[in-house]
């Protein structure tokens, strides 16, 4: 919430309803420039430029997923485990696709990283994986507006 929020001492019921309004707008912002993004790939893109577009979003998918999957690689998964995980992510990736929207996709890898915690990993795992950086380990620092850090915001099921 916002610093001069902060300095009012609002109430437990006062928080949870100035949380639930501006949670109500970032979805709505989320949509507006979704609605523009898309408008603007529609209408101003030429047929070249939407390709290279398409091209440039599979690569930063296949990168980030790089990423995401080093994550649960680096906890030493079994051949047993890394079979389940690739299984997992195929359905994931097929979810992904028929997803509509950017919220709709963070539900799917909320969904998936709740899986594959609760259906792969084993405790000593799943405890490893808590520790580490990103929205599913432990807070690490978090450039937040004007460069202020923040604290990481508990990721799925914490």
């Amino acid at each position: 919430m916002h610093d001069a929020f902060k300095s009012l001492n609002l109430t437990e019921d006062q928080q949870a309803k100035a949380k639930e309004i501006l949670e109500q707008a970032g979805k709505e912002a989320r949509a507006i420039m979704e609605a523009a993004r898309k408008k603007i790939t529609e209408e101003v893109l030429t047929d070249q430029q939407r390709k290279q577009l398409e091209q440039l979003k599979k690569e930063s998918q296949a990168k980030w997923e790089e990423a995401f999957l080093g994550r649960f690689k680096k906890l030493g998964l079994t051949a047993e485990q890394q079979k389940k995980l690739d299984q997992i992510m195929a359905e994931a990736r097929t979810k992904a696709e028929k997803a509509q929207g950017p919220e709709a996709k963070r539900q799917v890898l909320r969904e998936v990283v709740e899986e594959i915690r609760e259906k792969v990993l084993t405790e000593s795992q799943r405890e490893q994986f808590k520790k580490g950086p990103g929205p599913w380990g432990t807070a690490r620092p978090v450039a937040g507006p004007r460069g202020r850090t923040r604290p990481a915001r508990a990721g799925a099921g914490d």
